[in-house]
């Protein structure tokens, strides 16, 4: 059985994807994560919307000229973006439309749950047209975008994530405004020019070298100065017109020089360049160690809980210092990576030791200078080191390499992602950890439904539960695959026998860290007298059958998208799923040992609610999987991408349909949805609290799916890829 990647492609799709250079995919990422970003800000949504018809009401185009401007300067880039990335028109037209539809209309629906801001659908004409406007400049400067931005080889992600560190730093709210009003006093303290602050100046001047490097030796452009000059220009503007703080000239004065140096220091060589970039990012973390620089009290405390101050209260100011200290974190760990020999070799060794570097540092800053300490800066590292590991064992060694010269050759570049996915095991402890961190933070955290806090019970316990339910998600969300790697049908063919096997792995996990009372909760307690736990095991395998078994289809699905010979595999699995779901339904369900799942679903719980409920399982299933495959397979980006698009409103249909709208209950009346998604028993939530819950329940769950499957999709790629190169 064949599998994924470039073997099945066609010369024609590969034509499409060498036009394509990766600069212009990260430009058309960055210009939709700023609208989304900037059309919400600062994100305070309301239980009650307001009337869905002042989206008429105030619809005057020229009501407010700088609205008008800023509405069609924001989406103008969209349209360069758009036309830059698809090559075809029918392709850009369909994206224009899916655009204005989700970026334009759709963000004004969603405006209205936002006190501050005013929805109008005079913001979605100005859109439409600045969206035109970007789609006719894309047209006339293509063809020089295309020769300026060409990569020389597959863009440096890593490097890239660092620029976008700096922005963050530099740029943070990313929300420009055109009030002349707010620019004047923004403005004022560089024109009246109080006392030069050096340290300050010395500040951007360190993070402006570090961006400078990372930009040099990312491989998104040909013509790195061109690329350096448009950052530079970028960062300046954003410094100006977004109203945020003051105004500095020794923050602009910073930028410019900082990234000037950084090019040049690039340019110098490789071991240069390496050594500038450890030195830079240690006197810039330094910097951070020995002041207060996030705001910390002087009380010598210590915090366990990361980003406290932005979790708790909502402290936003944080996030820029934040973002300084997770560059200067990120370019030490780039900086060893790039020294031949030993560390290379063994990166995880490098890491672990700018994890206790970090950790260090921050008791220093605890005990001897008696700042208040957290654990902030070392889950940074620990997200950082996990990601540099996964792009080497993921990538082939060269994704972290500084080139020689300019004039490296492309074909010097040998993928060797197939060879290196066994070795990566370190790398899959370190997701699992990490995801286990994750939601026990999650799981502590403030207004987070009570059935979720019940997993993880103070001390000791509640860090097993983590990790046990961490390894859990982890072996379920990729278990799919292995009936689809090895080229044989019988694994697929014998996958009812062989998903009970998994599901005994995680019952025992769950097992071992779950509170007992959060199983029952689940599947009931014993109610046959049958011998040790038996019935329990049963009842849960049955479950999770009918869970894993949408998680393969929906692997299944988005792998016959890329692929379209194991189509007969999905009608495989569309065929058993069909005669296993009555029995399921009548385990799981019909003869529940508890009501804790059944009164949750519609019409007394009907087969056809239990059907509902498992099509909307499998479309967020869906929805994940697709995102994920859609950063690997270029080929398949649209399609993906529109398949991850259609999920959404798909699953939420079918949970809606499923799901039991009024339940009687503790005196009160609620509906399932609440239920699931209040914070406690004694205060539901309505309207749009309940949506933006929702949402974000569907969004947590896609995005964690989308990552940890995402080296899964690569080695189904590098197998496609070996295998061809064999015939």
């Amino acid at each position: 059985m064949n599998t994924l990647g470039a073997g099945g492609t066609s010369s024609s799709s590969l034509a499409r994807q060498r036009q394509t250079p990766i600069g212009f995919w990260v430009f058309l990422s960055f210009v939709v994560v700023t609208i989304v970003y900037g059309s919400l800000f600062p994100f305070d949504f309301s239980d009650q919307p307001k009337p869905f018809d002042s989206l008429y009401s105030n619809a005057n185009l020229f009501g407010n000229v700088a609205d008008a401007i800023e509405n069609f300067f924001l989406f103008a880039p969209l349209g360069i973006a758009l036309y830059a990335c698809f090559p075809r028109t029918h392709e850009r037209m369909i994206a224009a439309l899916l655009a204005i539809l989700l970026l334009g209309f759709g963000i004004q629906v969603i405006q209205l749950y936002l006190p501050s801001r005013t929805a109008s659908l005079s913001d979605v004409f100005w859109n439409t047209i600045g969206l035109l406007f970007g789609l006719l400049a894309g047209r006339a400067f293509h063809g020089w975008l295309a020769k300026r931005f060409a990569p020389r080889t597959s863009a440096n992600t890593f490097a890239l994530l660092l620029v976008l560190l700096w922005f963050c730093y530099e740029s943070f709210p990313f929300v420009p405004t055109l009030d002349y009003g707010l620019l004047r006093e923004h403005v004022k303290s560089a024109i009246y020019a109080p006392p030069f602050e050096a340290i300050r100046f010395f500040q951007h001047l360190l993070a402006g070298t570090l961006a400078g490097i990372a930009l040099q030796r990312s491989r998104l452009a040909a013509n790195t100065g061109l690329l350096t000059a448009f950052a530079g220009i970028l960062a300046v503007g954003l410094e100006i017109f977004v109203a945020y703080g003051s105004l500095r000239r020794e923050t602009l004065l910073g930028i410019i020089v900082g990234l000037v140096g950084g090019h040049l220091l690039s340019k110098s060589g490789d071991k240069p360049a390496r050594i500038a970039l450890a030195s830079v990012a240690l006197a810039a973390y330094l910097i951070t160690m020995a002041t207060p620089y996030r705001g910390q009290i002087a009380d010598g405390g210590f915090t366990f809980t990361p980003f406290s101050k932005f979790l708790w209260h909502n402290v936003t100011s944080d996030l820029p210092p934040l973002a300084y200290e997770a560059l200067a974190i990120g370019s030490l760990i780039w900086a060893g990576l790039l020294v031949p020999g030993r560390i290379a070799r063994q990166p995880i060794g490098w890491i672990m030791l700018i994890v206790l570097i970090i950790a260090g540092l921050e008791a220093y800053r605890t005990l001897i200078i008696g700042l208040h300490g957290d654990t902030t800066t070392m889950l940074v590292t620990v997200i950082l080191g996990t990601f540099a590991l996964g792009r080497r064992t993921t990538a082939a060694p060269a994704a972290f390499a500084l080139p020689a010269t300019p004039s490296s050759s492309p074909h010097d570049h040998h993928d060797n992602s197939f060879h290196a996915w066994p070795q990566g095991g370190m790398s899959h402890v370190l997701t699992i950890a990490l995801l286990a961190f994750l939601a026990y933070v999650v799981g502590h955290l403030p207004g987070v439904p009570y059935n979720v806090r019940e997993l993880f019970p103070a001390g000791g316990g509640g860090i097993i539960a983590a990790l046990a339910l961490a390894t859990a998600l982890y072996l379920a969300v990729n278990s799919a695959f292995v009936f689809l790697e090895s080229g044989n049908w019988r694994r697929l063919v014998a996958f009812p026998l062989l998903l009970p096997v998994q599901g005994i792995i995680i019952w025992t996990l769950l097992r071992m860290g779950v509170p007992l009372e959060s199983i029952h909760d689940i599947v009931g307690a014993p109610i046959l007298d049958w011998p040790w736990e038996w019935e329990m095991l049963l009842r849960f395998l049955a479950l999770h059958q009918a869970i894993a078994t949408q998680m393969l289809g929906a692997v299944l699905l988005v792998a016959t998208l890329c692929h379209p010979s194991l189509f007969a595999g999905l009608l495989y699995w569309l065929a058993v799923s069909l005669v296993f779901s009555w029995p399921l339904h009548l385990i799981v369900v019909e003869k529940a040992a508890t009501d804790n799942l059944v009164e949750l679903m519609r019409n007394h719980a009907a087969f056809s609610a239990s059907s509902l409920l498992a099509a909307g399982i499998f479309s967020a299933f869906v929805g994940g999987a697709a995102l994920s495959a859609a950063f690997v397979i270029p080929h398949r980006r649209l399609a993906l991408l529109a398949t991850t698009i259609l999920a959404a409103p798909l699953a939420a249909l079918c949970f809606h349909a499923g799901l039991e709208p009024v339940i009687v209950k503790y005196g009160k009346v609620f509906s399932a949805a609440q239920f699931l998604l209040s914070p406690d028993r004694s205060h539901y939530i309505h309207s749009g609290e309940l949506l933006v819950r929702a949402a974000i329940a569907y969004l947590a769950l896609t995005t964690s799916i989308a990552m940890l499957q995402w080296q899964a999709w690569r080695r189904m790629t590098s197998l496609a890829g070996n295998g061809n190169k064999t015939r």
